[in-house]
């Protein structure tokens, strides 16, 4: 059998771990999700045609997928993509297959993620692929100017942290509501506020930085500002960026996946089997709520919860976003916790979402189409800005954005969720001293770069 898995090309690798996956997550979801979660409106009520059809536009999605950019190197735009097919899409083909939406909220959003990878593929004609690569001044004083950014997102969660909560570290995921409850008391100044946001990307982004380039006492500093910064408000994502860095490098520095589209998918698999493993042989499901009740099947069915509200009421057109600084009134207090009230019956609570909520949300049917396009315009521009970068890098972050971008609208990412700031750090870091393949030759000659 590994002999077989090890005369497959990349192509049909990925094609069977995508197939494995699917098959995996019915799994899951039928014996782990449905009996758990009934209350929440799970269902398993599986028609033999809407099965098959669920399973013909996986595989055609899938098969487009893994075509796009084949013969070229790992790109932070399909990275993205290739993550949230995972993420969401496949749960959503399962929740499809098992009778849980309506033919208007199935067309929909199979349009949405129709635009959404056909785009992907497509070869703008606007040279947007074609534009120059960035450079502001030289590379001595890009990498002055990002280690500012790093000293400012040490200081801010040191600041924090000892200011608010006396350094506490904590890696229970348990009391994490209470911990942002706690956090939202704090009464730090709004631009503190987004600033401490961003300290999750810029961590990450240094602390992979430090790996590549061998800086293990760097990267140290980094990892626990990282679970400092997790100790201040207990958002999870803080937790698992971190996670996510380290074990990608310690997969890429053991060399297990030459292709990096493979180690994603391998990675999804590995969860599924785990899950799976978890119920039969100690009979609980945590990793079942963890990942996929939390971050897969959860902000699915909290989508078709956004498309059923604002498919029958007005659409908020950004009047909640950025338009209110201009004046404009939204009809809607807080659109997030009123999902979570109306259909979920808990008003404190926040229905946090992104992607085809996001674009009905703030456009309406138009935005079905519009989004999608949007999306795929900033994940080129990402590329242009990430050229040259390290592949482990750019993996990481990638995954890091489709984790954003299925828990958050996308104008509230770029800013909130640090990744125009993201952006700017990716400009500046020196290609030459990031390439994981030279940190062993490195090592060996005595070179700490």
């Amino acid at each position: 059998m590994y002999f077989q898995m090890a005369r497959l090309n990349a192509k049909s690798k990925q094609m069977l771990f995508f197939c494995l996956y699917r098959i995996l997550l019915d799994v899951v979801y039928i014996n782990g999700v449905a009996p758990t979660y009934s209350y929440a409106g799970f269902v398993t009520e599986r028609e033999p045609i809407i099965y098959i059809f669920s399973w013909i536009l996986f595989l055609i999605y899938a098969i487009r997928l893994i075509t796009v950019e084949s013969n070229k190197p790992i790109s932070f735009s399909k990275t993205v993509v290739y993550t949230l097919f995972l993420l969401i899409y496949t749960p959503f083909s399962v929740l499809t297959s098992n009778g849980m939406y309506d033919y208007k909220y199935l067309i929909a959003n199979n349009v949405y993620w129709f635009v959404l990878i056909f785009f992907l593929s497509f070869k703008c004609k606007v040279k947007l692929r074609k534009l120059p690569h960035f450079v502001i001044g030289n590379q001595k004083i890009g990498e002055n100017f990002i280690n500012i950014f790093g000293f400012i997102s040490l200081a801010l969660v040191l600041f924090i942290s000892w200011k608010y909560t006396g350094f506490r570290i904590n890696f229970s995921i348990l009391n994490v509501y209470d911990l942002r409850s706690e956090a939202a008391n704090f009464n730090l100044p709004t631009l503190l506020r987004y600033m401490f946001g961003w300290t999750r990307i810029i961590n990450s982004i240094f602390l992979c930085i430090s790996l590549v380039r061998g800086k293990k006492l760097r990267a140290f500093v980094f990892f626990l500002n990282q679970v400092l910064s997790f100790g201040i408000d207990g958002m999870k994502s803080s937790m698992f960026i971190l996670v996510l860095d380290v074990f990608i490098y310690v997969l890429y520095r053991l060399r297990l996946y030459k292709n990096s589209y493979n180690l994603l998918s391998f990675g999804f698999n590995l969860a599924s089997i785990g899950a799976c493993l978890e119920m039969v042989v100690i009979n609980t499901r945590w990793f079942v709520y963890l990942i996929f009740y939390r971050m897969e099947f959860l902000p699915v069915h909290l989508s078709s919860q956004f498309y059923d509200f604002f498919t029958t009421h007005e659409p908020d057109f950004y009047r909640s976003s950025f338009l209110r600084w201009f004046g404009a009134a939204s009809p809607y207090e807080n659109i997030n916790f009123m999902i979570s009230g109306l259909y979920n019956g808990d008003y404190s609570s926040e229905a946090n979402n992104g992607l085809i909520s996001d674009a009905i949300t703030n456009m309406g049917y138009a935005g079905i189409i519009i989004m999608p396009i949007i999306l795929v315009l900033f994940f080129r521009l990402f590329d242009r800005c990430s050229q040259g970068i390290n592949e482990y890098l750019i993996l990481t972050l990638g995954v890091y954005c489709a984790l954003t971008l299925s828990n958050m609208f996308f104008l509230p990412s770029l800013l909130t969720g640090g990744w125009l700031v993201a952006m700017i750090l990716v400009l500046f870091i020196d290609r030459e001293q990031t390439d994981l393949k030279n940190v062993d030759n490195n090592i060996v000659k005595g070179k700490n770069i």
